[in-house]
């Protein structure tokens, strides 16, 4: 399962947040799309997801994602 608790994520040298408070719970063996509108954030989501934001792409990250209850 993969958990976010008032996930917000801010690039560096950015103004303000890409992601603000997103509250998501996905069980295993579920199949997600993103849609939104250009600059949403749905990118940066899946960046957040996938572990490359903060540790690749840098920037500040606030809340708490938890996989497989870590």
């Amino acid at each position: 399962m993969i958990r976010l608790a008032a996930v917000g994520y801010r690039y560096a040298g950015a103004a303000g947040p890409s992601l603000r408070a997103i509250e998501l719970k996905l069980p295993d063996g579920s199949i997600v799309g993103v849609a939104g509108a250009s600059e949403s954030g749905k990118s940066t989501l899946c960046m957040v997801l996938s572990g490359l934001a903060p540790r690749v792409i840098r920037g500040h990250l606030t809340g708490s994602l938890t996989i497989d209850g870590e």
